[in-house]
């Protein structure tokens, strides 16, 4: 039931939105999110609405296309702004917008949580919308997850029983150093991670015996208490898949540079990426995670990259270059 009412006082809200800007167009960059808050409509006259999501048939074809058509009646009016608000996050709602060829005459605004739609008393549960229609969106947080700075950092350092006899190249040795930060960071931040979650063959550099099982990712996690799966889609996730969390496999992905350098990803890789993406409301069995590990060699940062298979539509991540592709043989 909505809270507000004519005459009240729209109270803050703080927001994520890719703005415009021309270079989007081409459809291949993807822009920067940027913090937003109402703020910036204090003494203007502002239109706003808000859709279930981005992309879903109704809002898509009935929603916002009127607000588009209605953009001069609206400014005619003394409309300074028009702007969408949707659970969506900023990537979507950019690429929804393009797609609209919306441009700059409507801003798209992230609330990404439902943090201020919940404080109007805006709010309807959709989920069971969702399921039906085998829809991702029931998935409320998708961006990249950033450890936070108060983490700890890692030198690189092995135990006394590690060795890195038998690294041959800088790369190599890139990739020993990534993954044991990965190690120390989720042994410290998740319940009753151990040695026994490094499931890579570089885990021996670290003093571990030799992982004998088949390797499906670098570390692979059952998340029995859902710590993970907040970390990475937020409270709300957590809740919605209550006592069936996921089991998690972390790919790293280790740079001595910035986090923006490009890296390789295998076609192996690839394939569990699109085998593992998140389809519809229900929990998921699994959840395969890109886990960038950046500047590894003097100051490393980690982000986790949930779903890269979703991220390259959604343009949190990109394929920068060249990429072999065949038609699957039928029997």
């Amino acid at each position: 039931m909505a809270t507000i009412k004519v005459g009240d006082t729209v109270p803050q809200g703080k927001f994520a939105t890719v703005p415009y800007a021309p270079e989007l167009d081409d459809g291949l960059a993807c822009g920067v999110p940027q913090k937003f808050t109402t703020d910036a409509w204090k003494g203007k006259k502002v239109v706003i609405f808000a859709v279930p999501g981005a992309f879903t048939p109704t809002c898509h074809a009935n929603h916002l296309p009127p607000y588009i058509k209605n953009y001069d009646a609206f400014k005619a009016k003394g409309v300074d702004v028009i702007a969408v608000l949707s659970a969506n996050d900023p990537f979507v709602l950019s690429g929804w917008t393009r797609v609209q060829n919306v441009k700059d005459k409507i801003i798209a605004v992230s609330d990404l949580d439902g943090a201020w739609s919940k404080e109007l008393g805006l709010t309807v549960d959709l989920s069971g919308a969702a399921a039906a229609a085998g829809s991702s969106s029931s998935v409320t947080n998708n961006v990249p997850y950033r450890l936070p700075a108060s983490m700890p950092q890692f030198s690189g350092n092995f135990s006394s029983t590690g060795t890195t006899s038998g690294v041959t190249s800088d790369q190599d040795y890139t990739g020993i150093i990534g993954e044991a930060y990965a190690y120390h960071v989720f042994k410290r931040n998740l319940p009753n991670f151990q040695g026994a979650n490094w499931t890579s063959t570089l885990r021996t550099h670290a003093g571990l015996d030799p992982f004998l099982g088949e390797s499906v990712a670098d570390f692979t996690y059952q998340d029995s208490l859902g710590t993970l799966t907040e970390m990475l889609f937020g409270s709300q996730q957590k809740r919605q898949w209550e006592n069936s969390w996921p089991t998690y496999y972390l790919e790293v992905k280790s740079s001595a540079y910035a986090e923006d350098t490009a890296f390789h990803i295998s076609s192996s890789q690839l394939q569990r990426a699109s085998e593992m993406t998140l389809r519809g409301a229900e929990a998921p069995q699994s959840v395969y995670v890109l886990v960038r590990v950046s500047s590894a060699r003097s100051q490393p940062t980690m982000t986790m990259y949930p779903d890269p298979w979703r991220g390259l539509y959604d343009c949190s991540l990109r394929i920068v270059s060249d990429v072999e592709m065949a038609i699957p043989a039928t029997s």
